[in-house]
This record gives C-alpha cells, sequence and structure tokens, in this order.
C-alpha cells in the first residue's frame, strides 16, 4: 500500500491516466500560431539565410505581432535550430524505422532510400535550410545547439552503421570499416541532394536514387567482394573495372555497372568506354 492508501499498481495507474490526460490538454490556438510562424520562418530563413533574416520579418510574414514570436522562441538562434532540428529528427526516425524493420539489409536500404526521396520532395525548403546553415558556418552558432544538430548526424550515422554490418554478416556488402561505408552513403545521398537543390529541372532526385541504388544493387550481385585479391598487381582485363582498397583489389563486371547505370555503353574491341546512344545524339546537338 502506498501512503496514500491505495494499492501501487492502482496509484501507477491513476498516474498514467493522469499524465496521459494532461498531454491532450492542447490548445489548438497556440498550436495553429506556432506553426504559422514556423511556416513563416522556414520561407525566409530558406530565402534569404539566417544573418539576413530578422525577427520581425518573420513575425509579420506570420500575420502576428513579435512580442508573440517571442514568447515561443527567446532568440532567431532557437527559432532556426528548431527548424533545423526537425529535418534531421524526421531523417533520423527514417534510418531507425529502416534499421528495425524485418528483412535483410539491402531491403532496408532500398526501402530507406525510397522515404529519403519522397521526404526531401516533401520538405524541399528545409533542405535548402540544412545547406545555408553549413554554409553560413556552424561556427557561428551557439556550442549548445551545434551539440544537439551533432547528436541527429552522429546517430543516423550510427544506425547506418548497424545496417551495414549486417549486410557484411549477410555477405551483401565487402569487408570493410561500417563507419567509412556509412559516412560514404551519406556523402552519396548529399551530393545528390544538393545537385537537385541547384537545378531541380536538370536533375531528377528519383531518378539519381534509382541509378544509385542500381549500382549498389550491382556490388551486392557479385558472387565475391574480394575474388579480386589474386590479380595482385592490379593489372586486370578490360573488361572489368578496378577500385583498390585496404584488403587488396577488388574488380567489379563492367557490365553488371552498365546495366545498372543504364547510361554507358562498352566501345566493341577498344576497352574504353562511350556514351550510350540517347547521351551521344544530345552530345552532337
Amino acid at each position: 500500500m502506498g501512503k496514500d492508501g491505495l494499492p501501487e499498481e492502482d496509484r501507477a495507474a491513476r498516474e498514467r491516466r493522469r499524465t496521459k490526460s494532461l498531454g491532450l490538454r492542447r490548445n489548438p490556438v497556440k498550436d495553429e500560431r506556432e506553426q504559422a510562424f514556423k511556416r513563416a520562418a522556414l520561407k525566409i530563413f530558406s530565402a534569404r539565410g539566417y544573418h539576413r533574416t530578422t525577427m520581425s520579418e518573420i513575425a509579420l510574414e506570420a500575420g502576428y505581432g513579435k512580442g508573440t514570436l517571442y514568447w515561443y522562441w527567446k532568440s532567431k538562434e532557437e527559432l532556426y535550430f528548431s527548424l533545423i532540428e526537425d529535418m534531421h529528427r524526421e531523417f533520423l526516425e527514417l534510418v531507425e524505422k529502416a534499421a528495425g524493420r524485418e528483412g535483410d539489409a539491402w531491403d532496408k536500404l532500398q526501402w530507406l532510400a525510397s522515404e529519403i526521396v519522397e521526404l526531401y520532395y516533401r520538405d524541399r525548403d528545409y533542405c535548402k535550410l540544412s545547406w545555408k546553415m553549413r554554409a553560413e558556418e556552424l561556427e557561428t552558432f551557439s556550442p549548445e545547439y551545434v551539440d544537439r544538430l551533432y547528436h541527429y548526424i552522429n546517430r543516423t550515422k550510427e544506425k547506418l552503421q548497424e545496417i551495414i554490418s549486417q549486410g557484411i554478416e549477410e555477405g551483401l556488402f565487402p569487408v570493410r570499416d561500417p563507419y567509412y561505408l556509412a559516412c560514404m552513403l551519406m556523402g552519396l545521398v548529399e551530393g545528390m541532394e544538393i545537385q537537385w537543390l541547384e537545378d531541380s529541372r536538370a536533375f531528377d532526385l528519383r531518378k539519381a536514387m534509382d541509378i544509385a541504388v542500381g549500382l549498389l544493387s550491382a556490388f551486392r550481385t557479385l558472387p565475391s567482394m574480394d575474388r579480386a585479391r589474386s590479380y595482385g598487381s592490379g593489372i586486370v582485363d578490360e573488361d572489368t573495372l578496378v577500385g583498390s582498397g585496404r584488403g587488396g583489389m577488388e574488380s567489379v563486371s563492367f557490365h553488371k555497372l552498365s546495366e545498372a547505370c543504364g547510361g554507358v555503353e562498352e566501345s566493341p574491341g577498344s576497352g574504353r568506354i562511350k556514351p550510350s546512344g540517347t547521351e551521344e545524339r544530345n552530345r552532337r546537338r
């Protein structure tokens, strides 16, 4: 029995009900104001950057007073990082969900690739804001906010490492440091993101992700990731694309990569790569 005369389990149940009821007591007017401020801040920050944006402009865009804005966020920096945090939190949640899914590592990465593309198209302004922040140098922001940002980044890498480690155990990926492979995957995705943000008409992110997944699929279907160790000197025939690594030389079938990319053809008898028919016609124009 507890001090209030109730059995411990009854007292715990009552506390859970009280906590739940508190969570349901939301103020729809307050929530709408907060979202209005966030939409306005996202629009102006992503267009003008952090340093050229003022809280007065955000309040005016949202249709509320500046004093009301400061009731939600004590500074421009806090508001800015709340938006950055929203994007990184959602990205992390996707990676965590992928890592926790049933299936092999390849299934998880395929699902994750599709979800990331949809997230980027849905939250394009958030993506622009994130890259503007990097361009404006993290050193200009308070350490507490930078530390929170890196928490999301590092946690994302950890979950990617889990998926990659699983893939290595399953024989799907080469036996390499999962941390570096995770960083390389993130770098690939971020590189495509930048190209898409710079010119979405010329660079279709969905198509780019399909090609990237196809390339990874070509590696996945190789019978052995370490079979090229026997080449030693690195001299291979012209039907082989060669890359170096700490464990020795690795070979990848040119035809497999060509099929995955869908963009190059082999020049017969020359051992060289030439553009596909479509690319050649475009070049001649």
